[in-house]
């Protein structure tokens, strides 16, 4: 013990709390599983079942979360606060389209407030574009009628149905 401390004293452990912590509840989470088994050359091995039956348990007990998300993402939101992202997705023909999504600070749901269809041949976007979406999403943020959805692909997955 005596030594424990010399050693701890000489060479102290540089990583920040948190990942101290970290790791003493990884070790813990080992330590608790039954059929933990180690090689000679120090590798392991969990038996597949009892992993499966852990996370089964865990999704279980934390599905409350999944759901107030699901529902949080449904309800109307303040936009006061969003972030605008653009995203682009190439067809199947070539063209590509840009969409205009913003993502609420509130909530973290998505909703597409404009797109765009570029074809393959047009190099550059013009200048007058910029101008004309942060209009469209001034406009999209003072009407309120935005679409809010869990993910950025389900918003825009939902824009091209709605088209």
């Amino acid at each position: 013990m005596f030594h424990l401390r010399i050693i701890d004293w000489l060479f102290p452990d540089k990583r920040t709390q948190r990942e101290q912590d970290q790791e003493r509840e990884f070790i813990k989470a080992v330590n608790s599983l039954k059929t933990l088994s180690t090689t000679e050359r120090g590798g392991m091995s969990i038996d597949p079942e009892e992993v499966r039956e852990i996370i089964v348990a865990s999704r279980h007990d934390l599905r409350h979360l999944n759901k107030a998300l699901n529902e949080a993402a449904n309800t109307p939101c303040e936009h006061a606060d969003a972030i605008q992202h653009i995203s682009w997705r190439r067809l199947a023909s070539g063209l590509s389209v840009q969409y205009v999504c913003l993502q609420s600070i509130t909530t973290g749901g998505y909703a597409v407030v404009c797109a765009n269809l570029f074809s393959g041949d047009s190099e550059s976007l013009p200048p007058w574009l910029n101008a004309g979406i942060s209009m469209q999403v001034a406009a999209a943020l003072k009407a309120s009628e935005l679409k809010w959805h869990e993910t950025i692909k389900d918003a825009m997955d939902a824009w091209d149905h709605d088209l």
